[in-house]
């Protein structure tokens, strides 16, 4: 599966046209941007999702 890197700024203020980009393959975005990325239709099913969920959660706990 591959494994995009997206760096997410929370109350940023981004250009109106564009705003997005990329740095050494890291994609760069506001939270709705970011949304967009992620709800995209894929091949993971169900099951694989929650799995890839908790073990996201047990990687990276809040801060």
């Amino acid at each position: 599966m591959p494994i995009a890197r997206v760096l997410v700024f929370i109350g940023a203020d981004w250009p109106l046209i564009g705003g997005d980009f990329a740095t050494q393959q890291v994609r760069v975005v506001w939270p709705k941007k970011a949304e967009e990325l992620v709800v995209r239709p894929g091949r993971l099913d169900a099951v694989s999702v929650d799995a890839l969920h908790r073990t996201l959660a047990e990687a990276l706990p809040p801060a």
